[in-house]
């Protein structure tokens, strides 16, 4: 690639022991660590320059919603729902077409285009809360209309 990577694994599951082991047999422990848990999401992010997401299927990520507030941006195969919502290529990051790893590889050697950056905290700005509660608002005002309007 280049450059040195060093990546960090947050979490557990079916696959640790595996992982753990391909990465001692193939000398990778430089490069990679698995972290099992890590509670202070500022401590995950704070020296991250990228969040990758290989997720087949993947709903609405708060993984990535919390990268983007730090303004990092986030990699990820273009799964139905969550990441589609959520990256906006060359934006906040960029979305790779399922199972196409050689497509993952050139993203991720393009990892300094993306450049952590307040563009990216912005591009989750529909969310915030002065943003979502009108539209709640005027969510339940149709529902309550709808609901009179049939009572007639």
């Amino acid at each position: 690639m280049g450059k040195k990577f060093h990546f960090k694994m947050y979490g557990s599951g079916d696959l640790k022991n595996y992982l753990l082991e391909y990465i001692e047999e193939n000398n990778l422990s430089n490069f990679v660590t698995i972290i099992e848990n890590e509670n202070n999401v500022q401590v995950m992010f704070q020296n991250a320059r990228c969040v990758v997401v290989t997720s087949k299927v993947e709903g609405f990520s708060l993984n990535i919603l919390e990268a983007f507030s730090f303004g990092i941006p986030c990699f990820s195969y273009d799964c139905p729902y969550g990441p589609r919502n959520q990256i906006k290529n060359n934006i906040n990051g960029y979305l790779i077409e399922q199972n196409n790893t050689d497509q993952f590889i050139e993203v991720l050697k393009r990892i300094n285009d993306f450049p952590i950056s307040e563009k990216v905290q912005l591009s989750v700005k529909y969310l915030l809360i002065d943003n979502i509660i009108p539209q709640w608002i005027k969510l339940f005002e149709k529902l309550t209309l709808q609901h009179f309007d049939h009572q007639k």
